[in-house]
């Protein structure tokens, strides 16, 4: 998922990084400004943070595409909150310490005592408040996704009640060709999957994606041009860039003005389904074998 995270990030890392180094020092801002090392910690918390920030946030958008906060909340919490944390907690340890020792030689000035009572403690609720607004943004867009999906729905059910003259077209049972089974994955778990229950394959970005009739969806490994080549020809037609549909799915086709078809689809998909006018002798064809 991407993230509208820009200025809360050029925001937040800067503010959070002078907010730490404020933190349990009572030192006047007056005499602060006066020394440099004062500029040298607010520059290696800028660092910091943004190192932290940056490394939460991939690990964010890697959890996005395997746990739904919707549907795997627990084990989408349980894995986030011991990775992120646990990185965070690395991270800040022995960021500040390499900082303050080894960069900085503080020595004995630096009392130990701070980085674990004050650093790495606030650091963690910092990391837990950021990790928190995206989950809230990842579930309000979930369910604005699923909001559109049912209006897209409603909408085609009036364009279905308003051309209720419209006799749908019945496709006969195709033969059985190709591969009977595919290997698809469901969060962390591989499964074989008929292809008599794949209504279709949609692409979005590098992914493959399959919908199955029982409206279950799935990740499949392979393009649409390795599916094309492993799927029966007489029961799945390549409908466009983005689709291969099973016959079973088409449930509705209706002519373009400019030519082509336009495909309703059981179960429903979120976006007009079309197939081209170039492509539309050779789709018609396909329907008629």
């Amino acid at each position: 998922m991407n993230y509208p995270d820009k200025w809360l990030r050029l925001l937040g890392i800067p503010f959070l990084a002078i907010l730490t180094r404020h933190i349990g020092d009572p030192t006047p801002l007056y005499d602060l400004l006066q020394k440099s090392d004062y500029y040298y910690d607010i520059l290696a918390g800028l660092v910091i943070t943004a190192l932290t920030w940056e490394v939460n946030r991939y690990w964010i958008r890697y959890f996005d595409e395997r746990y739904s906060w919707i549907n795997d909340t627990f084990q989408r919490f349980t894995l986030q909150a011991v990775v992120n944390l646990g990185l965070t907690t690395l991270i800040l340890i022995s960021t500040i310490m390499l900082y303050n020792n080894l960069i900085m030689q503080r020595g004995p000035s630096y009392n130990i005592h701070y980085l674990f009572v004050i650093d790495v403690p606030m650091g963690l609720v910092f990391i837990t408040f950021i990790n928190l607004i995206y989950a809230i943004i990842n579930i309000v867009r979930t369910y604005q996704t699923q909001i559109s999906h049912y209006e897209a729905q409603l909408r085609d059910l009036r364009v279905q009640l308003a051309d209720a003259q419209v006799r749908p077209i019945v496709f006969p049972e195709p033969e059985r060709v190709g591969k009977k089974n595919l290997v698809v994955s469901k969060g962390s778990a591989m499964v074989p999957l008929s292809t008599e229950e794949i209504a279709y394959i949609y692409k979005v970005n590098d992914y493959s994606f399959v919908k199955a009739f029982d409206n279950q969806e799935y990740l499949v490994e392979h393009t649409l041009d390795q599916l094309t080549q492993m799927l029966s020809d007489t029961e799945f037609y390549r409908i466009n860039r983005q689709m291969i549909a099973n016959i079973e799915a088409i449930k509705q086709v209706q002519q373009k003005e400019q030519g082509g078809f336009v495909l309703q689809l059981l179960p429903p998909y979120t976006e007009e389904v079309t197939v081209s006018k170039k492509k539309a002798a050779e789709f018609k064809a396909w329907m008629e074998r």
